[in-house]
């Protein structure tokens, strides 16, 4: 897999653009000046073209790129607090109604645990496709994001003036336009109302899709205060989940990092590995969806995204994954690329700005091939095993993947 056009890293502010990078790409018959100046209007994303075919091709858009709100453009943008100590996510918990201020304290307390963040969480429809959002306060929740996010002032500053924040991810999946007003339909559903795309960041959070401030998120109907993010960056990441469900009932709790890492535990071993019968099943499940579309947020039968896709495949095997690319890294012991065999996950990591962070999956098949939903424009197809950006692979262990989540909807 690889990029295709030009990576511009630029942050672009009140309307001019004060810094840009250029970097080469793949492509090798095409370059973009290294430095931009005097722009009067916003810049937007360089568009890549088609890929060739079998090409896979990742769309590059910058790690961090924001504009002004139309608003905005004239005034200064509001104050936000500098960046503090950071934070390593480790859940996200979803309760059934406003966090209490007991349970956030009870949660707190927990073993291992060093900070929590309540954030309004809720899926809007942004452009025809879901989109989990969260609404933030910009000055706390900024330190549970990548450095180079957290450090970056204007950024909060924009979206705590009201403008949206798309994830690396589902600007590069979904070939979003910066800078562009876009229909959302806010949660609930609600109504509809066209809203400022102002920027694109690493937000390092499995699963959010959209950033914006609490202000923002009372328009898009968002659940006032129904998110934790727990930083507990010491604890088993099991038994935080366990602890969290028991003073947080009826709470979902998505785990997140270190990832690979940790699915290679001991205590996570070979025992209750899948059998040959589901196997079998899982990946003649996956082969039966060849050329099925591309779908963000899509779990089937008839469109996929790529966690989609793997999470669908494997419930016909009766096997529970989590949602996401980054909570199925966790579904079993790593194993050496060199030592895969077919029904393995395969992840890769695209994010510049947050290079560890696992966006995408694929299921190894065998004999060097590999099946996934590869992006948006594409569909489900199988393909030689794609090395670049690969950061590893895991062997689903039926009884951990139960414990992470599920069930694996959007």
């Amino acid at each position: 897999m690889h990029l295709v056009g030009p990576l511009v890293v630029a942050l672009l502010l009140m309307g001019g653009v004060t810094a840009a990078v250029a970097t080469r790409h793949d492509r090798h018959d095409a370059t973009v000046p290294t430095a931009l100046s005097g722009a009067s209007r916003p810049v937007s994303d360089s568009q890549p073209e088609p890929p060739a075919k079998g090409q896979q091709a990742r769309r590059p858009v910058t790690t961090l790129k924001s504009v002004p709100p139309t608003s905005t453009t004239t005034a200064a943008p509001p104050a936000v607090p500098a960046a503090g100590q950071a934070h390593t996510p480790s859940a996200i918990v979803t309760l059934a109604g406003p966090a209490a201020p007991l349970v956030v304290q009870a949660v707190q307390k927990l073993k291992g645990v060093e900070a929590v963040e309540v954030v309004d969480i809720g899926t809007v429809v942004l452009q025809g496709a879901p989109a989990v959002s969260v609404g933030v306060d910009p000055g706390t929740f900024r330190n549970f994001t990548p450095p180079v996010t957290a450090s970056a002032d204007r950024l909060w500053q924009y979206i705590a003036s009201g403008t949206l924040a798309s994830s690396f991810e589902m600007s590069r999946d979904r070939q979003l336009a910066l800078g562009a007003e876009v229909p959302v339909v806010a949660a609930g559903p609600g109504a509809t109302t066209n809203q400022w795309l102002g920027a694109f960041m690493s937000v390092g959070l499995p699963g959010i899709d959209l950033v914006v401030s609490r202000q923002m998120g009372r328009t898009l109907g968002l659940s006032p205060g129904a998110g934790l993010i727990v930083s507990a960056p010491s604890a088993d990441p099991f038994v935080l989940q366990s602890a969290v469900k028991a003073v947080a009932h009826d709470a979902s709790v998505v785990l997140m990092r270190p990832g690979l890492a940790l699915a290679s535990a001991p205590a996570r071993g070979s025992a209750g590995m899948i059998t040959t019968g589901q196997l079998s099943t899982a990946l003649t499940a996956a082969v039966s969806r060849l050329g099925k579309p591309y779908i963000w947020g899509g779990t089937g039968p008839n469109g996929f995204d790529c966690s989609g896709l793997v999470g669908w495949s494997f419930a016909a095997a009766g096997i529970s994954l989590p949602r996401t690319a980054a909570e199925q890294a966790l579904a079993g012991p790593a194993v050496p690329v060199s030592q895969l065999q077919p029904g393995d996950l395969l992840f890769w990591a695209y994010d510049p700005g947050d290079p560890g962070f696992i966006d995408h999956v694929a299921i190894y098949l065998g004999n060097g091939q590999m099946i996934e939903a590869p992006q948006t424009g594409q569909s489900v197809h199988v393909i030689p095993l794609q090395r670049n950006h690969l950061v590893g692979a895991v062997r689903i262990n039926p009884a951990v993947s139960s414990r992470l989540g599920g069930p694996w909807i959007r």
